[in-house]
Order: structure tokens, then C-alpha cells, then sequence
């Protein structure tokens, strides 16, 4: 029978040998958990459209993002966003990175309460949850980090579809922080 070691408690995950020397960062043993949450309304009976893009929630790429929770008030009887991840840029006005990471076309057309949509694309599956989100951007397309690249990311709605009416939209965001 072998002991297998944890990036807890090794540094690296299903490691046979054990590093006495070794310490996790705080995001990682010890850490405390946050939580940060974005409301989200039109500004006019038109409803979010396919050329918007809806900034939410800022995260450094040493945070450690756990889950993704949506909401929405069911007030328009058609649209869907994407959510994924934007550059936070120096104003909130970076470039894509995925735009539809950890969501694919969600229906804002029924009202939900919260509701987890992490892995709801195809590429953040549940053992993803707890990454960076250096890790976690790599996951999607066009973007490969190697290392913590020291920037901030946004985690944006973009419609899939037109809203047809004014919709309130919350993300709440829980995760770790990698300081």
C-alpha cells in the first residue's frame, strides 16, 4: 500500500514522495474564502444586446476561483449570455480572452435564483474549481500562460442572444485570494 500526497501537502498532486520542506502557498492551505458580487440592469427596455459586453467581476490571476453563481429576474422573454473572461485592461477595456469559458448561451428568460454555471461551457470541468485563473484562462481559447502572469482579469456576460426587455443580472463570485 503507497501514501499519496497532495499539492497540499507535497507540491505536486498524487506524488508518492513526501516533501517535508515543503509549505502551500496561502491560497492554498489556510486560505480564507471570499466572495464578490456584480448586479448588472439595462438601462432602457431594449435589454442587453449581442454587441454588449457586461464587465462583472474583477479577479486577479493568482485568485483561485471555486464558483460561479448567476441569477437573473426573468424580466425579458428571449436572450442568453456567454460568460467568460476579458483582460481587465487599463479602464476595464481589455481585449477577450474566452468569452464563453465557463458558460455557453445560459437562458435569461426564466427567472433563476442563484445558480452555479462554472462548468456550464465545455471547457471548466468540476475538478478545474480551485485553479487560478491564470490556470483557468488557459483552459480556454487562444490564451496559454505558463506561469502567474501578474494581471487581472474581468469575468464578463456577453449575449449569445438579444434581450428583448430590461434585465437585472447578479454574479457572485467565490473564490480565494491568491495574496
Amino acid at each position: 500500500m503507497a501514501d499519496y500526497y497532495s499539492d497540499n501537502i507535497s507540491g505536486s498532486g498524487a506524488n508518492t514522495t513526501l516533501d517535508t520542506q515543503y509549505r502551500a502557498s496561502v491560497g492554498i492551505r489556510h486560505a480564507r474564502t471570499r466572495t464578490s458580487i456584480a448586479r448588472a440592469t439595462t438601462a432602457d427596455s431594449t435589454g442587453f444586446q449581442t454587441t454588449d459586453v457586461v464587465r462583472m467581476i474583477t479577479l486577479k490571476s493568482s485568485d483561485r476561483l471555486l464558483a460561479l453563481e448567476l441569477a437573473v429576474d426573468g424580466t425579458a422573454t428571449a436572450g442568453a449570455v456567454d460568460i467568460g473572461t476579458y483582460l481587465t485592461g487599463t479602464a476595464h477595456d481589455g481585449a477577450v480572452t474566452d468569452a464563453d469559458l465557463f458558460s455557453i448561451a445560459v437562458v435569461v428568460s426564466t427567472e433563476t435564483d442563484l445558480v452555479d454555471i462554472m462548468d456550464e461551457g465545455t471547457l471548466v470541468d468540476g475538478v478545474d474549481r480551485g485553479k487560478t485563473m491564470w490556470e483557468l484562462v488557459t483552459l480556454g481559447a487562444g490564451t496559454n500562460y505558463t506561469e502567474d502572469p501578474n494581471i487581472e482579469f474581468d469575468i464578463c456576460l456577453t449575449p449569445s442572444t438579444n434581450f428583448d426587455d430590461d434585465t437585472e443580472c447578479v454574479l457572485k463570485a467565490v473564490y480565494t485570494s491568491g495574496d
